[in-house]
């Protein structure tokens, strides 16, 4: 019979490896709702006009670098899609 300490460790570590497997999963739905709203702003020429209009000005983000960001989050869940990461 294992030891109450035995139990801990596993439960810290069962813990751990389902807080990451959920991780895992917010990405990808918070990654299909980028994807989703995305297209909706795209598709809307007033919202994406809008939205030019702060890029054009903003500090920290341009054009180049949101599309940069936007692939690389599409890669990820492609690759944790491919790999069996996701559920």
């Amino acid at each position: 019979m294992a030891t109450e300490q035995g139990w801990r460790d596993f439960d810290q570590i069962t813990r751990m490896i389902d807080q990451v497997k959920g991780n895992v999963q917010e990405i990808n739905n918070t990654t299909n709702r980028l994807k989703h709203d995305k297209q909706e702003i795209i598709d809307n020429p007033a919202r994406l006009a809008e939205v030019k209009k702060i890029i054009n000005i903003h500090p920290l983000y341009t054009i180049p670098m949101l599309q940069i960001i936007f692939q690389k989050m599409t890669e990820l869940q492609t690759f944790l899609s491919d790999n069996g990461y996701l559920s």
